[in-house]
This record gives structure tokens, C-alpha cells and sequence, in this order.
């Protein structure tokens, strides 16, 4: 974003295709001057597996109808941002490794700019997941920058894991798919438990060095 010369900035994940007309449906929003991102909807059209089937169903939203949103969450897999409201707001965290984008949109809505997730404009995902890679992508995309774990949200995962995605991956007739559902919510709460814990080791050796030095 620092070394970009023009005013709007192309962003697209690696694992990702944009279709041809992508900047020119898109970039009409930012006649708007508070428009600071307007993002399309990713998709895979064409799921290869029951891994490929829960991605689309569970973590892309495939079936679901959705409209133009504003005031919409940052998320940068195919996505226009203005480049100037973007340096104004501070840039991206360099601090963070995941949810970079989320952060970034919380400071773009807070400064009074606007976001539009525009769903008539497709991003096609070019990648299949293995199962760990698809669950650690779940995880990456709800575990929130903080990565927050408690043994309520365990429970209210497990509880929506069951009622609400496995039931529809079972009445999609997709069964296989329904045992990923399941797993999910345990992939996600052991995942932030670990990263948890490991960031407290380093705190407490960080503090242990910091006493050492002051003795």
C-alpha cells in the first residue's frame, strides 16, 4: 500500500481468480468519496470432493442469497481499496498474521468510511483444500484478530456445529460433509487454546528475562 502509486488498489488472495470485468463493475462504488473498499463474493463453483462441498457450503456461504451490504466487514480475497483512506486509518497491522483486513475495516468504519460487499460480482476460488487446510482456514476467518477462547464459545460452537451446520450438510445429503461440521468447532477451540498458551509462555519468559535484568 506504501509503494502503490494510484489511488485504488487491486487486492486477490493467491489461491484466487478475478473475472475479467472485476475492476470495471466494481470500481463505479468509489464515485462515492467515503467508499473505502468494495469487495465481491468469493465462490467455487465446481466443489471437486465432500471437503470442496463444506468449504462452498459452510465457509463460502454457496445457496445463501445475499445483497449489496454496506457497512460490511473487510475482507481482502478479491477486493478494490482506496489507498488514501487506507494510509489515513494507519495501513494494515504488521503485527497481525491473520484477520489483517478485519482490523483494518474496523478503523476504516470507525474514521467514517464506508465498505460494500457487492455479492453480483463473483471470486472464483482456484484451490482445493485438504481437510486440516479448510478447517484452518474456518479457523483463521472467525477467530478474530485477539484469537479469544473461552469454554462458553466452545460450547456454543458445538451446539451451532450440530444444529445448524451438520443439519444442513445432512439435508443437502451430504453426510460426509456433515462429519467435518462436527469436527470443526473442537479444530477451532484447540487451535486458539494452543496459540493461547503459547503466547503466554512468551509473556512469561519475556518477564522472567525482564527481572533478571533488573536484579
Amino acid at each position: 500500500m506504501v509503494e502503490a502509486k494510484g489511488e485504488f488498489v487491486v487486492c486477490c488472495d493467491a489461491t484466487n481468480v478475478l473475472p475479467v470485468d472485476f475492476v470495471k463493475r466494481l470500481l463505479p462504488w468509489f464515485e462515492d468519496p467515503h467508499v473505502a473498499a468494495v469487495y465481491g463474493r468469493i465462490q467455487d463453483p465446481t466443489p471437486q470432493s465432500a471437503i470442496g462441498r463444506w468449504r462452498a457450503r459452510q465457509l463460502f456461504k454457496a445457496g445463501q442469497a445475499m445483497e449489496v451490504a454496506h457497512h460490511a466487514p473487510l475482507i481482502t480475497y478479491g477486493t478494490i481499496l482506496r489507498r488514501s483512506a487506507t494510509l489515513q486509518v494507519g495501513n494494515f497491522s504488521e503485527k497481525l498474521r491473520h484477520s489483517e483486513d478485519a482490523e483494518l475495516g474496523e478503523r476504516l468504519l470507525a474514521a467514517g468510511y464506508d465498505i460494500v460487499a457487492d455479492p453480483r460480482v463473483p471470486v472464483f476460488c482456484n484451490k482445493q483444500n485438504s481437510i486440516m487446510e479448510v478447517l484452518e482456514r474456518y479457523w483463521r476467518w472467525y477467530a478474530g484478530k485477539d484469537e479469544k477462547v473461552s469454554l462458553r464459545g466452545y460450547w456454543k460452537t458445538i451446539v451451532y456445529s450440530i444444529k445448524g451446520m451438520a443439519w444442513q450438510d445432512l439435508r443437502a445429503g451430504d453426510p460426509l460433509a456433515a462429519l467435518i461440521s462436527l469436527l470443526c468447532p473442537h479444530y477451532q477451540f484447540w487451535t486458539s487454546r494452543m496459540r493461547s498458551g503459547q503466547k503466554l509462555n512468551t509473556l512469561s519468559v519475556e518477564t522472567k528475562s525482564e527481572s533478571r535484568d533488573s536484579a
